[in-house]
């Protein structure tokens, strides 16, 4: 009974992510599906890094679910190195993103490393959407108790 318990909670956590990573992304989706239906357009995914859409995107999603997080005062059951972390992981996120923007942006593009630039983005969005999996998880489990 207990480990359905949790694989529920677990469930719930990954469907918000996912819905959330949906929706948050849908001005990236239509652009997509647009050049898709047109022939001479194609979605640059270096265009796509060097604006800054996936950077804004975990740095929006990092801080709501902190926001979310203290609001609903859940804070008071988990531990305070938990409480710590999640507290304090948006501003590592924000911190990352905002050096990574702005080296884009006062950089030419032609002259920057997009490798590198773009396996940090894709550190930042993966360790965003576990953080906000983990958070939501957390929640959901002291909803539970």
């Amino acid at each position: 009974m207990l480990i359905k318990s949790y694989k529920r909670i677990l469930l719930q956590a990954s469907m918000w992510v996912i819905f959330t990573t949906f929706w948050s992304l849908i001005q990236l989706w239509i652009v997509v599906l647009t050049s898709s239906l047109r022939k001479n357009y194609t979605v640059n995914l270096a265009d796509v890094m060097h604006e800054g859409v996936l950077l804004f995107f975990s740095t929006t999603l990092v801080i709501t679910i902190a926001i979310d997080y203290r609001l609903l005062e859940e804070s008071k059951s988990t531990s305070k190195f938990l409480n710590d972390v999640i507290y304090y992981f948006p501003f590592f996120i924000l911190f990352f993103c905002v050096t990574i923007y702005l080296t884009m942006y006062n950089v030419e593009a032609e002259s920057l490393e997009l490798t590198l630039i773009g396996a940090v983005q894709l550190v930042l969005i993966f360790s965003s959407l576990l953080y906000s999996f983990l958070v939501k998880s957390v929640q959901f489990l002291n909803r539970k108790a």
